[in-house]
């Protein structure tokens, strides 16, 4: 298999996971308050469960390989592929509530890369792909294309 152009995986940030953790304490330590320690436990459990899969749901990946770039399960080939444009925090911002674009986002990015798509057959104007590191994925797309 070739080597990708780009390739970053997205996972939460590590500090959210303690900061969820004393979160799950305190709520479980509530309901321990008015019940005994059987229901407390099962609410650790519960909670503690349903903030991992959630964590653990919001983690991703963006490649630029085989001629595409694939964010997330979407896919958009290389040659559909015109004007590509790193953006700031608040461009981004500004961006992400448009809904004629397919948005890639995760909630603990803030930067993201702008992709125009010119498909005629596809409806959305621009992809908009929230990444770490835009500038590198911008010349990545870049590469690809060329």
């Amino acid at each position: 298999m070739p080597e990708p152009d780009y390739d970053e995986r997205l996972a939460v940030p590590v500090y959210w996971w303690p900061i969820a953790a004393v979160c799950v304490v305190l709520l479980g330590a509530e309901v321990y308050a008015g019940f005994g320690w059987p229901v407390a436990i099962g609410t650790y459990a519960v909670l503690g469960g349903f903030i991992t899969a959630l964590f653990l749901s919001w983690g991703a990946r963006v490649r630029v390989a085989g001629g595409a770039l694939a964010a997330g399960r979407a896919r958009l080939p290389v040659e559909a592929i015109g004007d590509v444009s790193a953006l700031s925090a608040a461009s981004a911002r500004k961006m992400r509530g448009d809904s004629r674009a397919f948005v890639f986002a995760r909630p603990y990015l803030t930067y993201a890369v702008r992709v125009e798509v010119r498909d005629p057959d596809d409806p959305t104007p621009y992809w908009l792909v929230f990444t770490r590191r835009p500038e590198s994925l911008a010349a990545a797309l870049a590469r690809a294309r060329a």
